[in-house]
């Protein structure tokens, strides 16, 4: 029950050394995602203004995975780079290692609904192409294996009345074009032909 000194800066330096004594050798490490995806330029600087804030105090640290260009063309690039004391670049993603991890990976976790050679089939449909991030293959699998375990629950012959590459490939357009999946909901005529051009 730490009250407030006279100044902030006498509080923060016992809140620093309250971090120190009952953290010891540990640390408190703070993960922040997807800032880049706000639109509003204020929301994103008032959570970069708690990240200087946090990151002011000993013990605690904030890692922070952002686009960096979309949030210097909401916030600023100077404004942008001064939050951040250490910046890593990841590297870009090659479709190569994409097509790898769906081949390898996804096809494992999705084991129980598709044979790996039936999933390698899969992958050479063309829309496979248009994934770029690792990103767009998460939201895909999430949605297929959420369907395809419910099906699975309810009825153990599911994938008699409905194709499991159906239910990926429909997953797959709406994390690519979540619009366009829309689209393809509304209108039979749409959804008839994008699937048989797929299949």
């Amino acid at each position: 029950n730490l009250s407030f000194s006279q100044t902030i800066q006498e509080s923060k330096n016992e809140y620093n050394i309250l971090l120190k004594e009952s953290l010891k050798d540990k640390k408190i490490v703070f993960m922040l995602d997807e800032i880049d995806r706000l639109d509003s330029k204020d929301d994103i600087l008032n959570i970069f203004k708690v990240i200087r804030y946090l990151a002011s105090f000993d013990k605690v640290f904030t890692v922070t995975a952002i686009d960096i260009e979309k949030v210097g063309e909401k916030v600023g690039l100077d404004y942008t780079h001064k939050i951040f004391n250490s910046k890593y670049t990841i590297p870009i993603t090659t479709k190569s290692e994409i097509h790898d991890f769906l081949k390898v990976e996804i096809s494992k976790k999705l084991s129980s609904f598709i044979t790996k050679e039936n999933f390698e089939k899969l992958l050479r449909i063309k829309v496979i192409d248009y994934i770029n991030t690792y990103r767009e293959i998460k939201n895909c699998y999430n949605d297929t294996y959420i369907l395809c375990q419910s099906l699975e629950n309810g009825n153990k012959n599911w994938n008699k009345y409905i194709d499991f590459e159906f239910i990926f490939i429909l997953n797959l357009i709406k994390s690519l074009n979540f619009d366009f999946y829309i689209k393809i909901m509304k209108d039979k005529t749409l959804t008839n032909l994008v699937l048989g051009e797929l299949f």
